[in-house]
């Protein structure tokens, strides 16, 4: 059977800041890339405490997963982004997930098919 929760996928450079000698440190915030029902979720971690839990796409109306890890891992690199850059609340908007690949247009946006 397939591991239920894909942990850490792309973490080795989701959780990293460069310092200045050049080498990266750990910084604790983690993205942890989860397979759902339908699709994928994310959730974003920092000391091992999860920080944003979301098994759906945000933004969009209802309840939509997002359709692939890599979808998923995107977003959730952008989050910590935002959470790094002291962006509080870290949200994402229609047109930052239009340019990631996660939703194309307003057909997207809707649950019709």
């Amino acid at each position: 059977m397939f591991v239920l929760s894909i942990v850490c996928l792309g973490c080795g450079q989701a959780g990293l800041t460069p310092t200045s000698t050049g080498k990266h440190q750990t910084d604790s915030i983690i993205a942890k890339v989860y397979k759902v029902d339908d699709g994928w979720g994310y959730d974003i971690c920092k000391n091992e405490k999860v920080l944003v839990h979301q098994p759906f796409i945000p933004v969009i109306e209802g309840y939509k997963p997002f359709t692939d890890s890599t979808l998923a891992l995107s977003t959730a690199k952008l989050v910590i982004e935002k959470i790094r850059k002291n962006i509080i609340p870290p949200a994402v908007s229609r047109s930052e997930l239009d340019s990631l690949g996660v939703i194309h247009g307003e057909s997207a946006l809707t649950n019709k098919p």
